[in-house]
């Protein structure tokens, strides 16, 4: 895996760190989501 980020240019290494640094953020918002698509459906 590191040999391929030796060769990454500087807008894939910007793209790839931004991605690493927001998955978390994204798990969140689709536990989120997952868990109020839950309460509307009990709602009914």
């Amino acid at each position: 895996m590191t040999t391929g980020r030796d060769s990454l240019t500087k807008a894939e290494a910007v793209i790839g760190a931004t991605i690493e640094t927001e998955v978390p953020t994204l798990a969140d918002a689709r536990s989120l989501l997952f868990r109020f698509q839950v309460m509307i459906r009990e709602r009914r």
